[in-house]
């Protein structure tokens, strides 16, 4: 029962707050989606022409497609209620950068790499190159070299990442820390570097996980596998496996684990985690200021010593936006293993509900000439996306707001009028 009641609190706070947050949350997705979608179709018009630029295109569009939904996120600051209560009062366990006011500019620059790493570690960078190869198709046929983009052009994407990451290195020493929207040519620097390093990392760990299914010692472990399922007893089973021996549930078992059962745990159980931490770094969940970050100064805050030059350089990322991501995770374990899994259930219907209503609003149609069906993609995965996407970021902002309530004691049950009694006394 209080397993239930975590469910419908954190499931009343999500929707109070996309409700509330909602003109701020569509108006940052639907940017976005907009930068999306011109550079997907740029990048189709301008096709193998010349393929710099429409590699460029379309990663220009993924980077502020993913900016949007950062600054989503930073968007709805003054909707949570724990942090404006907190304000000027005891709030051990919980860093003072939660209650810095960074600018967007400033958290883009933190936050964007990270975000869009956890885009294409998952699996997102792959589906959008999915969409941009149906597009392809669409626009030139099934001729792989008349593509605006291919898996074989990896070469060209490592070389632009390195030199978007030489040129961001540069500009970042020539601005420092100045804030300001003078920051936008790094941003997009940081992003076209981190993307398109990711998308050539992909691939080649594709190519990398192919080979090693082939190797001896993987095709041994799989031949032993199977004969260990043949030593089991040949009894049918009952219930959900009727019609199943054991030693036949044994050895599809072997490929229900990893393409099955390991890609369903990273997206139900780790996405999740990972989304909520990032939501939390985006609010300054972090051991460090923000000015303290870009200027590079926090090792040596702790250390009283710098460290060497050449470390500095090469572990600045690292250091700077990735680690916080991991750290901001201890967040989430405050808040105890029954606000977990409410969390996890929530997050996973909300994410099944958006492919659900897809599928809905494409039967609702029904069949259409080839022309009208494109068009109408569009349209049906816009509607699904914004809906979706909105409600989860909602779901993040409410369970990060809940993480620092639980951190530090605050009474999260208090009636949500009270709380917004606070929220509009503090804005």
């Amino acid at each position: 029962m209080r397993t239930v009641r975590e469910f419908t609190l954190l499931a009343g706070e999500t929707l109070a707050l996309w409700v509330r947050a909602f003109p701020r949350l569509g108006f940052w997705f639907c940017v976005g989606y907009l930068i999306r979608t011109a550079g997907l179709l740029i990048s189709l018009a301008i096709g193998p022409s010349n393929l710099l630029l429409s590699t460029l295109a379309f990663i220009v569009g993924e980077v502020g497609f993913i900016a949007g939904l950062l600054l989503m996120l930073h968007s709805a600051r003054g909707e949570l209620w724990s942090p404006q209560r907190l304000a000027g009062a005891e709030r051990a366990g919980v860093p003072a950068t939660v209650f810095d006011r960074d600018s967007a500019t400033t958290t883009l620059l933190l936050a964007l790499g990270p975000f869009l790493a956890v885009y294409s570690v998952w699996g997102m960078v792959e589906d959008r190159v999915a969409a941009l190869f149906h597009g392809n198709v669409q626009a030139f046929g099934l001729d792989a070299a008349a593509w605006s983009v291919s898996f074989s052009y990896w070469p060209l994407y490592a070389a632009i990442a390195g030199v978007a990451l030489a040129l961001r290195l540069l500009l970042s020493k020539a601005l420092g820390q100045r804030d300001g929207w003078w920051q936008a040519p790094v941003l997009l620097l940081e992003g076209i570097w981190v993307f398109a390093s990711f998308f050539v990392l992909t691939h080649l760990g594709r190519q990398g996980l192919e080979w090693l299914t082939t190797r001896a010692f993987w095709v041994g472990a799989e031949n032993a596998w199977y004969a260990f399922a043949d030593t089991l007893p040949d009894i049918a089973l009952i219930g959900p496996f009727a019609g199943w021996t054991m030693p036949q549930l044994a050895q599809e078992s072997w490929g229900w684990f990893w393409s099955t059962f390991l890609p369903g745990l990273s997206m139900t159980l780790f996405l999740p985690l990972v989304w909520l931490a990032l939501t939390a770094v985006v609010h300054g969940w972090r051991e460090f200021r923000a000015a303290d970050v870009l200027s590079g100064t926090p090792a040596a805050r702790v250390t009283g010593r710098t460290l060497p030059r050449w470390a500095e350089w090469a572990t600045d990322d690292l250091r700077h936006k990735y680690l916080p991501v991991i750290s901001a995770l201890r967040l989430i374990l405050a808040a105890g293993p029954r606000f977990l899994g409410a969390y996890l259930v929530l997050a996973t219907l909300l994410r099944v509900g958006q492919e659900w209503l897809n599928w809905a609003l494409a039967m609702v149609v029904g069949e259409l000439p080839i022309n009208q069906a494109v068009a109408y993609g569009y349209v049906r995965d816009f509607l699904s996306a914004f809906l979706g996407m909105t409600l989860l970021a909602a779901l993040y902002l409410a369970a990060f707001d809940r993480g620092i309530a639980e951190t530090t004691k605050l009474p999260w049950r208090e009636p949500r009028r009270a709380r917004r009694a606070v929220s509009a006394g503090s804005a």
